[in-house]
């Protein structure tokens, strides 16, 4: 899909894909922005295989404990609308999240206050869930995955779109959320334990496709 579409791939034909498509196999999907894609080019018959958190993000329990003003960051993503928000946001403290360990990345998640997410969200990302994890309240721009409640369950008030950043409606979103800091880390309570049961929910796909 989003990614799976290299310049010169022959997939990138549309004749040679609905071809590929319609040959015997077993189409799995890993989000259900992946299996509405398929159900799109005609088969609506995928399985579900999703994947699950790291266990190292999600075996202690997130806290809502005293954490730092400061909002963190994968910088291989949205590098623009980051500088953007940031110039809108001069007072807060941005983090990248990069050269660094899991045990520092999972040990600064456990200190923040705020992941927020600028990628395109091919599938159900990663780092927004490991941040969830450990108790940042997330916020990711709605692309992809992140349309569908079912890859991203977070409230549309915690999703925003390019024109939120430029024209400074995620700015004041973010300074609202940080009065009420503590409301909003217990509304997004759902998608926290959702992430701590992915395992389980994991080995019953492998199950019902594969057997035991």
């Amino acid at each position: 899909m989003d990614n799976g579409f290299p310049q010169g791939s022959p997939l990138r034909d549309p004749h040679y894909l609905r071809a590929w498509l319609k040959r015997p196999s077993l189409h799995l999907a890993q989000s259900a922005y992946a299996a509405d894609w398929l159900s799109r080019q005609g088969r609506p018959d995928r399985r579900m295989l999703s994947d699950y958190t790291d266990p190292d993000f999600t075996q202690t329990p997130a806290s809502l404990n005293k954490r730092a003003r400061q909002i963190l960051f994968n910088p291989s993503k949205g590098g623009q609308l980051v500088k953007v928000l940031q110039a809108l946001m001069p007072t807060w403290d941005f983090v990248p999240l990069e050269k660094m360990s899991k045990h520092e990345v999972r040990a600064l998640m456990h200190q923040s206050r705020y992941y927020v997410d600028f990628g395109h969200h091919p599938g159900k990302d990663r780092m927004p869930r490991e941040a969830a994890a450990s108790g940042c309240l997330v916020l990711t721009l709605r692309a992809g995955a992140a349309h569908f409640f079912d890859d991203v369950p977070l409230a549309d008030e915690y999703k925003f779109s390019s024109a939120d950043v430029h024209n400074g409606n995620l700015a004041q979103r973010m300074a609202a959320l940080d009065v009420s800091f503590d409301a909003h880390w217990d509304a997004q309570h759902r998608y926290r334990h959702g992430i701590r049961q992915e395992q389980q929910v994991f080995d019953a796909q492998v199950a019902t496709i594969f057997g035991r």
